[in-house]
């Protein structure tokens, strides 16, 4: 399965160096941080989303804030489907 994923501001737009394709196969699962997925963007003090679409399947995400200071978990943040 081919997953996109877009990192874009607060505005909507897309970041420059914050596209992605994956290929993930059958039950398969990737856990990485943001400047992990997008090491050419700019993601220090990001804010805004990351927009994932799925071809040939159905996928499933958590995204987890860590901030405040290093190895402090904030929050469990909401996944929303677009439709």
């Amino acid at each position: 399965m081919s997953v996109s994923l877009t990192l874009r501001n607060q505005q909507g737009r897309p970041v420059s160096g914050g596209q992605l394709e994956l290929a993930l196969r059958a039950n398969g699962h990737t856990a990485r941080f943001l400047e992990e997925l997008f090491p050419n963007a700019d993601t220090g003090e990001f804010l805004g989303t990351v927009t994932v679409t799925a071809e040939g399947g159905t996928i499933v995400g958590t995204a987890i804030q860590v901030g405040l200071g290093e190895g402090r978990l904030t929050a469990t943040l909401p996944v929303t489907p677009l439709r």
